[in-house]
């Protein structure tokens, strides 16, 4: 099972459709977010975003509210599925 995208945007379509687990797959355990910091230079201050890795699992489940389970291949792709309700 390999890496996608728009991981937080699908967990939280999953959540919205009734799910209450959500899958990622191992290749996804780290996300990067941006954080906004201020920047001054001479007398004029802006803001800019620095990115910085996260866990996915803990990003989401903070986040968007849905149980994060990390699958590595299919197998654990059908145990979750046939293991855990929505």
């Amino acid at each position: 099972i390999g890496a996608i995208g728009g991981l937080v945007e699908k967990a939280q379509a999953a959540k919205d459709a009734g799910m209450t687990v959500f899958a990622v797959p191992e290749e996804n355990s780290q996300l990067t977010i941006y954080k906004v910091e201020k920047v001054t230079i001479g007398r004029r201050v802006y803001d800019t975003l620095v990115p910085v890795q996260v866990s996915a699992e803990e990003y989401i489940e903070t986040n968007v509210g849905i149980q994060v389970e990390l699958v590595k291949d299919i197998v654990d792709l059908l145990r979750l599925a046939t293991t855990q309700e929505g």
